[in-house]
């Protein structure tokens, strides 16, 4: 027997406001990042985004103060894990690490089918605004000829396009209700394969061409097993995907030698990412917090007009965050993913670590894993899991609806043989 507090819906109420008070930042702070992807970039002042991001930073620190509880030994590790993201921060001269640290630990106790949703909807509409926008000539459109012709249609390079489209896809696959239909299965599938052609065809990305069919034929498989357990390798596959995909990428870029007649056939297949991480390694080293490394890329108007010999990139994820933001940064991601996947495993959720072990197979050849303006799911340690989510709709919208709506409900009266706290069976 247990008491159960006719203050339950205050509760509730409270915990959804404690909700809004990361998901409105958030909304903002994923503006913000996403924007900067775009060629809007080239017209909004570096000032502005820099002060949005601080604003949306400090709100869901507000939050991380107020409203998170944790122990004493939670608060010591959070420092310390908040002093490593202000070291890779200097070291590095990149923020980002620090970031998404504050991301992870204020998304704490709020729902993370709610996170993605709010970063869906976003990423969805501002992508719609930025190819009309170019397709209009507001912003402008890259158009690259490397082999074939690429367009970006408004974002910095084609393949970042691509790879918007593919963790948009992503991000809808978690959200979307449960479809008993075959056939409204079978309609997103065909969706997803028609998006995987676009991208192929208009951009030549090939590697998220590649990852969304994957995707689809994943989805297949867990439409069909979704009421049996899976088997035990396929458990440590997708424990270990990201590690694995880390040490194997990590391995083959430290030995790659052109005398290697394997691995220079192996590096043609990956577009150059073994050649590219070896001076990497060979030039800046490793070193535990990252340092800062001057990257010349092809994308935005910058890299648009760049020659070939000034070329310098890193494209493959794993390679990149150890030399960009150090070896503990990327030992953190991977230790941090494994345990992730192992617990969702055991909660009976296969759909996440499926999800997330795409993302460990795209950050072999491409950079975005850690880049929260692409990759929403770098922010899962901390959230809350379990609950429904029953449409689509913009959930902050959704949620100040409720809110309001229990503030303004008319209170029933007490029967007169109620108690004032109503007694549950177990």
């Amino acid at each position: 027997m247990f008491v159960v507090s006719r203050d339950y819906k205050q509760i509730n109420n409270s915990h959804r406001l404690i909700g809004l008070f990361y998901l409105l930042p958030f909304a903002l702070y994923t503006v913000c990042a996403f924007l900067q992807t775009t060629m809007f970039k080239t017209m909004i002042p570096a000032q502005t985004f820099r002060f949005l991001r601080l604003l949306s930073l400090a709100a869901i620190l507000l939050k991380i103060f107020f409203f998170n509880k944790h122990t004493l030994k939670q608060w010591m590790l959070l420092f310390l894990l908040g002093l490593a993201g202000v070291f890779v921060w200097k070291c590095s001269s990149y923020p980002d690490v620090l970031d998404i640290i504050i991301l992870i630990v204020g998304a704490r106790n709020v729902s993370f089918k709610k996170i993605v949703k709010v970063y869906f909807v976003t990423s969805l509409t501002l992508l719609v605004i930025t190819i009309i926008s170019a397709k209009l000539g507001f912003i402008p459109n890259l158009v690259y000829y490397i082999g074939k012709r690429r367009e970006s249609f408004g974002i910095i390079y084609p393949t970042n396009f691509a790879a918007h489209i593919f963790f948009l896809i992503l991000s809808y696959i978690y959200i979307r209700p449960k479809r008993k239909s075959l056939a409204i299965n079978i309609l997103e599938y065909a969706v997803y394969a028609a998006l995987a052609v676009f991208v192929y065809i208009f951009c030549y990305a090939r590697t998220n061409a590649i990852l969304i069919a994957l995707t689809i034929l994943v989805s297949i498989i867990l439409y069909f097993k979704r009421r049996k357990r899976i088997n035990r390798v396929l458990q440590i596959i997708l424990t270990y995907s990201v590690s694995a995909f880390a040490i194997l990428m990590i391995g083959l870029t430290a030995a790659y030698n052109k005398s290697c007649q394997f691995l220079v056939k192996l590096d043609t297949i990956l577009d150059n990412r073994l050649n590219q991480g070896k001076a990497g390694l060979e030039k800046y080293g490793v070193s535990v917090f990252g340092k800062h490394i001057q990257l010349n890329g092809f994308g935005d108007l910058k890299g648009f007009n760049r020659q070939y010999d000034y070329y310098f990139y890193l494209d493959s994820s794993y390679v990149r965050i150890m030399l960009l933001y150090g070896v503990i940064t990327i030992m953190i991601i991977c230790l941090a993913y494994t345990l992730f996947c192992k617990k969702r495993i055991q909660h009976g959720d296969i759909l996440l670590p499926c999800i997330i072990a795409l993302i460990a197979l795209e950050s072999v050849m491409e950079q975005h894993l850690l880049e929260f303006a692409y990759n929403p799911f770098i922010i899962v340690f901390m959230a809350k899991y379990g609950g429904k989510t029953k449409s689509l709709g913009f959930t902050i919208f959704e949620e100040l609806r409720i809110i309001i709506k229990r503030m303004f409900r008319r209170p029933k009266l007490p029967k007169k043989r109620d108690s004032i706290n109503a007694v549950v069976k177990v």
